[in-house]
């Protein structure tokens, strides 16, 4: 049985805040932050597992787990003799030593990564393979002597059975889980989200960045607090729209996990016209793009009417049972556990 060592680093904020238990021990507390579900949480080893592999869940930058477990990441790697370590920041082979230090003593074992973030190209030769959500990512990589495997984003049905989920009530209208700051990389979805928080009094919004809201951002009205995990999927099991928007570094595709986490969950995902949408979701049937501001915002008043309720829950209905069929990370895994086995 291949053995598959899945290295992942977590949001400072998350892990600061996060209630680890000194009273139990590492497995116990590791097998509790992955079940929560940040990020990609156990998704990949859980269905990785299902194909034949033997998983191993490291979060790299969790200083807790670290000390608990009482050994280095290079101890860790040496006791489980990964034949493929996956790395899900590009990063990690030059910014952990113990990392390179392993790759440099045991250089069959085979290097991956996933790469669905900007991207510095100076880590890209670290790889065999990255696997990338982003189209245009391909030629790049592959210009650098790296095989690159296009594998969109997903979501993890085990979420549903996580939270007991059945009939939700859908008491928020409008939500978003995000970046609700104003970094540079996201100024055209703030624009948007403002307008919403202005246009929408009943618009609720969670996540992180409230420190850098600029002083007149109406969100700042509206900000219901961090939403991680678990409580994020909650969010979207309550909510009947969810409002998407992309970085600037998706170009005019369509790339993120919140596009599958609310279809996921049932709600209806209101996202902007990409050139690949239609590739992953009916246009009329599955979900409702939107060409710009005003136009989402006069989606949202259509969709918000009394009269258009039951069309609002069949496009919600139609997009998750997209997601369950097409788009979930059993799906993604095959691609990377094919892919892996026959490069070992």
């Amino acid at each position: 049985m291949p053995r598959i060592a899945i290295l992942d680093t977590y949001y400072p904020e998350f892990l600061d805040n996060y209630p680890f238990d000194w009273n139990t021990d590492y497995s116990t507390n590791l097998a509790r932050l992955l079940h929560d579900g940040f990020g990609t949480g156990d998704f990949y080893s859980l269905n990785l597992r299902k194909l034949g592999w033997e998983c191993e869940d490291i979060i790299v930058n969790s200083t807790f787990l670290r000390k608990i477990s009482g050994c280095t990441l290079y101890e860790q790697l040496d006791r489980f003799k990964p034949d493929v370590i996956f790395c899900q920041a590009l990063g990690l082979v030059q910014h952990e030593l113990d990392l390179s230090r392993y790759i440099y003593d045991h250089p069959q074992v085979l290097l991956a990564a996933q790469c669905s973030c900007p991207v510095n190209r100076q880590h890209i030769p670290d790889y065999e393979v990255i696997f990338t959500s982003f189209p245009y990512y391909i030629p790049l990589i592959n210009s650098l002597d790296v095989r690159a495997i296009y594998n969109p984003l997903s979501f993890e049905p085990d979420v549903l059975r996580r939270l007991m989920a059945g009939e939700e009530a859908r008491r928020f209208d409008i939500s978003f889980v995000g970046g609700v700051g104003n970094p540079s990389h996201w100024s055209m979805g703030m624009q948007l989200l403002n307008e919403v928080a202005h246009e929408f009094p009943q618009a609720r919004f969670y996540g992180y960045g409230y420190d850098r809201l600029l002083g007149n951002s109406v969100i700042q009205q509206r900000y219901c607090g961090p939403a991680w995990g678990l409580s994020m999927y909650d969010v979207y099991l309550r909510s009947k729209i969810v409002i998407n928007r992309h970085g600037e570094v998706a170009r005019d595709y369509a790339n993120n996990m919140r596009m599958y986490e609310a279809t996921g969950c049932g709600a209806l995902l209101l996202t902007e016209a990409k050139t690949n949408l239609h590739h992953l979701f009916n246009l009329t049937t599955e979900i409702v793009p939107y060409q710009s501001i005003s136009h989402a915002i006069e989606r949202i008043h259509y969709y918000l009417d009394p009269a258009h309720e039951d069309e609002r829950v069949a496009i919600a209905a139609a997009g998750q049972r997209r997601t369950l069929t097409d788009h979930t990370y059993y799906k993604r895994m095959e691609v990377i556990s094919d892919v892996l086995k026959d490069m070992l």
